[in-house]
């Protein structure tokens, strides 16, 4: 997985290119609204964060059950939202790493997760 953050005019052959070594097959990426957080969901049951601009991994969300396919950032980056092969959606707290809340009810695993614009609702999808 490669990172591209350009600023000014590039420079070099590959300016701000940061690569990021993950060992698992990633089923999703979400990029905070500030531009400086991506999240990664893989066919690890871990979530990892990582900065955009120092290609540092910040954060690693931890405690579902299944292969994870959909992250989503909250408008204001305050939270992270997962859905997994676990059948659950589970909300982080994106600057801590803390779990704030799972949800369950889906019959399948949950392929796609959505904040609304305002923050206050998430919106999960399963087959």
């Amino acid at each position: 997985l490669k990172l591209v953050r350009w600023v000014g005019k590039p420079q070099g052959r590959y300016p701000g290119v940061h690569s990021i070594v993950n060992s698992y097959k990633v089923h999703a990426v979400a990029i905070s609204s500030d531009g400086k957080l991506i999240a990664i969901g893989s066919e690890s049951t871990k979530v990892t964060v990582w900065n955009i601009e120092t290609g540092d991994q910040v954060l690693t969300l931890a405690g579902h059950y299944g292969e994870v396919y959909s992250v989503a950032f909250s408008a204001d980056g305050t939270r992270i939202a997962t859905g997994s092969l676990d059948r659950r959606v589970k909300i982080w707290n994106a600057k801590t790493g803390a779990k704030e809340l799972t949800l369950r009810g889906h019959a399948s695993f949950v392929n796609s997760v959505a904040f609304s614009s305002d923050g206050t609702r998430v919106v999960s999808v399963s087959k």
